[in-house]
């Protein structure tokens, strides 16, 4: 399309259907589009419009298609990997944080329904006010929305017991690149409650989850509730070595039933939180975790199980001070490291309860085969790995890029060359990414077999025929699929 794809027609079409106020196209207005909390940097979108309702988004969607220019999703902007930077000049960017509203909370069936640009901070203090709660939310819970944990398939707080975001979605409200609008789950039902996910056929939902927004613009989501935990508290164990560590950790995730976060630390990391908690010196691995439940029978009977499992490993209870810390600012982390470290550029990704101390020594030689970047451009803290829904664990490789040289090209480019060794390291390690967005995917998709990428681009053409929604992401362009 040339460059004068009727801007100033398709200017007054966007502003027509948000109004003046949630409508920009001022060039200084741009600015905070272009990068997300990574280290990448998009363009400026010609447009960014705030639609309130569904019934804008719907129109915007048919504006787009109509002009044929490309749609950004864009809600709290709080990912690393670039899914919501817009990739050229020609693309209206669609903030969806004015959908914002809780539809319902709905204690007979359990479930609470949001608008998908609501942020969780917002919508767990409306559910701990009634006495319950959801899904915990990412790292970056201040700033990021439901619908973007959605797109994103997140994991977060509570995630050893609960799982992550798609365990706890139970329908969805969904505008298609066409302008039609879906629901998913129980609500497809004009005489049910939304309070179930399956029994419809094939699970629909699942098809939005982690597709970063490619197959549809999430308008509502409905999500499980339970009732606030009564009885909680911290349990903290030092082993004097990894494998030890290692063994316990993986024989009480087996066992959990009452800790919302099992986790497990290596040595790097454990040695640089000693700095601070002196009780931990001489340590080489820490396992912590936090238990939830509803009696004082109930949690001792956990906490007794894991402190057996720790003794017959060879680890001692502690303080539990560090634990303490690490679930009181759990969400204040995400920022608080930005800080004192830099821009995360890590690997972050599940893989198999018994690989992990595997994959913790393969990712020390990675580091050591290309030490000459990490000394020079990096700010290493350690590994963290979390149990994952008692399945399964997410390894986060803990490696950030220093604020300092955010403004060196040399550097950038070095430390992006690493990101993607990184990244494909993980994936030949037989790991599952959590962090995709533009650049996981890219490189997700150069792995996969042919006949995978070519299934999604099957889908993606389907759904979207004009490529409308998020082009590029997973290696689809406009020219395809």
């Amino acid at each position: 399309m040339p460059p004068s794809y009727a801007g100033d027609e398709l200017a007054s079409a966007l502003r027509s259907i948000v109004g003046d106020k949630y409508f920009l196209d001022e060039p200084i207005a741009m600015i905070p589009y272009v990068r997300d909390s990574g280290i990448f940097e998009g363009v400026p979108p010609s447009f960014v419009v705030r639609p309130g309702s569904v019934e804008e988004v719907i129109e915007v969607i048919k504006v787009a298609n109509k002009y044929k220019v490309p749609i950004r999703i864009r809600g709290g902007g709080s990912s690393y990997t670039a899914a919501v930077l817009p990739q050229e000049r020609r693309e209206i960017l669609l903030d969806t944080t004015r959908l914002n509203r809780i539809i319902e909370i709905d204690e007979e069936s359990n479930s609470v329904t949001v608008e998908a640009g609501i942020n969780w901070s917002k919508l767990l203090y409306e559910l701990k006010k009634r006495g319950l709660m959801t899904f915990g939310g990412p790292g970056s819970l201040y700033t990021a929305t439901v619908g973007g944990s959605v797109s994103c398939a997140s994991l977060g707080a509570g995630m050893s017991k609960y799982g992550g975001i798609g365990d706890w979605i139970l329908g969805l409200q969904v505008v298609l690149p066409t302008g039609e609008v879906i629901r998913t789950g129980s609500g497809i039902n004009p005489f049910a409650k939304k309070f179930c996910r399956y029994g419809l056929g094939p699970d629909l939902t699942g098809l939005f989850v982690g597709d970063h927004g490619i197959f549809g613009v999430k308008t509502e989501v409905t999500l499980r509730t339970y009732l606030l935990p009564e009885v909680t508290g911290e349990v903290e164990y030092a082993f004097q070595s990894e494998e030890d560590a290692f063994n316990a950790f993986r024989e009480m995730a087996n066992v959990n039933e009452m800790a919302d976060t099992l986790r497990l630390y290596d040595a790097d990391w454990v040695r640089g939180v000693s700095r601070s908690f002196h009780y931990l010196e001489g340590a080489k691995s820490l396992v912590l975790g936090y238990i939830s439940t509803y009696s004082n029978k109930l949690y001792e009977a956990q906490k007794e199980l894991f402190d057996a499992i720790a003794r017959k490993h060879g680890g001692r209870e502690t303080e539990g001070k560090y634990a303490k810390y690490v679930h009181e600012t759990h969400h204040d982390s995400y920022y608080l490291i930005r800080r004192t470290h830099g821009i995360a550029i890590s690997a972050y990704g599940q893989a198999p309860l018994g690989r992990v101390l595997e994959i913790i020594k393969s990712y020390r030689k990675f580091l050591r085969d290309n030490q000459e970047v990490v000394k020079n451009y990096t700010s290493y803290a350690g590994i963290m790995v979390t149990l994952v829904s008692k399945r399964h664990a997410n390894v986060y490789l803990a490696i950030f890029f220093p604020w300092h040289l955010d403004s060196d090209p040399k550097a950038r480019q070095t430390i992006l060359g690493f990101w993607d060794r990184c990244i494909d390291f993980f994936i030949e390690q037989g790991g599952i990414h959590y962090w995709v967005g533009k650049l996981i995917g890219d490189r997700i998709y150069l792995k996969v077999p042919k006949v995978q990428h070519d299934f999604l681009k099957t889908l993606k053409k389907a759904l979207d025929p004009n490529c409308i929604l998020n082009p590029g992401l997973f290696l689809i362009t406009r020219e395809g699929p």
